[in-house]
């Protein structure tokens, strides 16, 4: 069962233009948010991600060229690199709700699923422009 507005913990991996905007607006609404992400001042917040009870992961994920391998067009081969999803999801405690704002390919979200069986994963896609996020 969430908790109400006082007591739930928002956190929010990732403070590029979509996880910072999500963050911002959860807390101009009154929530209580933690931030983590590589930049100075979250890095220290990567233990506090445990103590949240709702977590959005906003971190880079996508194609990515496969060194060396080239298709027979000679463009190179490409794979998806959802390593750093899977990093974010691992700092997260066991009973948390996690949201993935990043792209995924589709069954991702399943096979996320069946790997962390003691957390709730979900996928939100994102639709936030970078000049307009804070109005979408």
């Amino acid at each position: 069962m969430l908790k109400n507005k006082e007591e739930l913990l928002i956190g929010f991996i990732g403070q590029g233009f979509i996880g910072k905007s999500y963050a911002d607006d959860f807390e101009e609404r009154g929530y209580k948010v933690i931030r983590y992400a590589l930049e100075q001042e979250y890095v220290n917040n990567k233990d506090k991600i445990k103590d949240c009870d709702l977590v959005f992961i906003a971190v880079n994920a996508g194609t990515k060229p496969k060194e060396g391998e080239k298709r027979s067009d000679g463009t190179p081969r490409t794979y998806f690199d959802d390593s750093n999803i899977r990093s974010a999801i691992s700092i997260t405690r066991d009973d948390a709700i996690v949201i993935v704002k990043s792209t995924m390919q589709p069954g991702l979200t399943r096979k996320l699923q069946d790997e962390y069986k003691s957390k709730t994963i979900m996928h939100c896609p994102e639709f936030l422009t970078e000049v307009t996020a804070k109005e979408d």
